[in-house]
């Protein structure tokens, strides 16, 4: 049975600002338009279902390791993107009902999450903008179209073969369904109306087109910025590791930097080996009650699963290595181990230290220790002969 998770501080300030903004945002357009107070009342009640719906779905998508494939996300860069369209969707309210781009709206948030969590905010800010701004029946349903094609057309523009099209449908999309319901309404077409909808459009492609996949980018790499960030001397619990104790930093730092290296050579994820390494003793750590639960402690500094799972399979404890990267930390830790006891026994210094390698990592596989790991044979036999290289242990 899963451990119930605690509490974490990075994903409750994360909510709260994403609940900050939510309400920023409503009051900005009430004073804005100049709402009366029971229209005030009707747009912070409906903040309030929204929010509990938001919150809970992005929890959820969490859990399920929908956002980024990290169950352990902050929901910072959600809380970051969310506010950028907040600020947009208050510099819509003042241009002209039909060509407000409010596609632009989950073409952003689908970059930090996904395509429901970019939908449900989307289309409540298309609510927000339609009750503020006193818009007809037909901007709603052109925001509604909008909102709906953006968040059902990003997948595409994550694969470079579909990415163009996809970003010319999104243009036309914005060019067109404004215009279209815009003569339904009013049974007119004005020639302002295709300009505003031809440059709405050229903003929208090209934003599809080239902004959505760097930012997408971005967020994905967050989770390598995340290893190196973890393991830098200004993170709070490396500075905690070094006040306790030098010589358990200067271990942690001397198995981190040799497991990246390997990972390197292996073609594993070098930043997760040297996270991984970094903290795979946290358990026997001095000073916090790191020994209390690896698992609670790695979810309050938000560790991404993978990384929770190397120290999970501490030495096959309680588990075996089930990763290519797990497998690479527990030779270079165990090796490491190793060694000292070798240095500081003189009378073994007439053995050789590449025999004592080699045997060690014959003996760990030998024992089926890395059978469920997907560490390769040529990926094993990489590594044993990078350790057993001069000068590296």
């Amino acid at each position: 049975m899963k451990a119930k998770e605690k509490r974490n501080l990075y994903r409750t300030n994360s909510i709260l600002a994403i609940v900050l903004v939510t309400l920023v945002l409503t009051v900005s357009l009430c004073v804005s338009r100049r709402l009366a107070l029971k229209e005030w009342i009707c747009l912070l009640l409906l903040d309030v279902v929204y929010l509990a719906i938001f919150i809970f779905r992005l929890e959820y998508d969490r859990r399920k390791e929908r956002l980024a494939n990290n169950s352990q996300s902050s929901f910072v860069k959600v809380a970051c993107f969310y506010a950028v369209c907040g600020g947009l969707v208050v510099g819509m309210s003042f241009l002209p009902d039909f060509t407000k781009p409010v596609i632009l709206v989950p073409l952003l948030l689908c970059a930090p999450a996904n395509a429901v969590i970019a939908l449900m905010a989307g289309l409540f800010f298309d609510l927000l903008l339609v009750l503020a701004c006193g818009g007809s029946i037909y901007v709603m349903l052109t925001f509604l179209l909008l909102t709906l094609f953006g968040a059902l057309l990003v997948e595409p523009l994550l694969e470079q073969a579909y990415r163009l099209p996809a970003a010319l449908i999104l243009g036309f999309l914005n060019l067109l369904i404004p215009v279209a319901l815009r003569f339904w309404a009013y049974g007119e077409g004005k020639t302002e109306d295709l300009l505003y909808g031809l440059g709405g459009g050229v903003l929208t492609g090209l934003a599809a087109f080239f902004l959505f996949p760097l930012l997408r980018r971005m967020c994905v790499q967050e989770m390598d910025k995340l290893y190196i960030r973890v393991v830098s001397d200004d993170f709070p619990k490396v500075k905690n590791l070094r006040e306790y104790s030098q010589d358990e930093y200067k271990y942690a730092r001397r198995v981190s930097e040799i497991a990246f290296r390997c990972a390197k050579v292996v073609g594993c994820d070098p930043n997760l080996c040297r996270a991984g390494a970094f903290y795979y003793n946290m358990k026997s750590w001095p000073g916090e009650p790191y020994q209390v639960d690896v698992r609670d402690s790695a979810s309050r500094l938000c560790f991404p699963e993978k990384l929770t799972r190397i120290l999970l399979e501490y030495h096959g404890e309680n588990e075996k290595p089930s990763s290519p990267e797990s497998a690479l930390v527990h030779m270079v830790d165990a090796l490491n181990k190793k060694m000292e006891i070798f240095d500081r026994n003189e009378a073994d210094n007439q053995w050789d230290r590449n025999m004592v390698i080699y045997q060690a990592l014959n003996e760990y596989s030998g024992t089926g220790l890395y059978d469920q790991s997907g560490l390769s044979m040529n990926q094993f036999l990489l590594a044993r002969g990078y350790l057993a290289s001069k000068g590296v242990l």
